[in-house]
């Protein structure tokens, strides 16, 4: 394989920074990637010019992902039948417990949801086609890692390494995960 090139991974970690936010300034792109603001301006520039980015209506300096992401993601998803029977088979379990069904993904210690159906009750969990999770922080991310075996898991979660905390509960130790992942193999149901 050739060698990255420098300005495009830039251009994609800008891109990447929207994953987990609708819209960014240009100063907050600056802060969170460390780069020089005239970098991120002509980065953000020539993203807007190709319809990447686009500016926010009434906040000039605010940007949120452009019509041809959607376009891209759109010809993707079309020709991932994954996407299409994953939401086909969420709709007949959700309506035969009525409570939200993800379907996801794993990707290295992540996992990526590619369909969900809301149950119809008032309260429900908040979630979203195309996020990314850290994969042991999530129900449906321990019923996938749970199915891997010991050299899979090693290869994501080195023991010596801990692991990132979404929430005051969540399992930073790769031993205390392996030990829940052996419980939930023995219960087939994450907690």
């Amino acid at each position: 394989m050739g060698r990255a090139v420098p300005a495009v991974s830039r251009a994609l970690d800008i891109l990447e920074l929207f994953l987990d936010r609708p819209t960014l300034s240009a100063p907050q792109i600056t802060e969170r990637l460390n780069l020089p603001r005239t970098t991120v301006h002509e980065l953000v520039t020539t993203l807007v010019e190709r319809g990447y980015l686009e500016s926010v209506s009434g906040a000039p300096t605010k940007f949120r992902l452009g019509m041809r992401l959607f376009q891209l993601g759109s010809q993707f998803a079309d020709r991932l039948d994954l996407v299409r029977e994953a939401q086909e088979t969420a709709g007949e379990v959700a309506a035969a417990c009525d409570e939200t069904v993800h379907v996801a993904v794993l990707d290295g210690t992540s996992v990526v949801y590619v369909a969900k159906v809301d149950s119809t009750h008032p309260v429900r969990m908040v979630s979203a086609v195309g996020r990314r999770l850290p994969a042991h922080c999530t129900a449906v991310g321990k019923m996938l890692l749970s199915a891997l075996n010991d050299e899979a898991l090693d290869a994501r979660y080195p023991k010596s390494q801990n692991l990132t905390a979404m929430t005051p509960r969540s399992i930073v130790s790769p031993t205390k995960l392996r030990a829940h992942l052996s419980e939930i193999r023995s219960s087939s149901r994450p907690r």
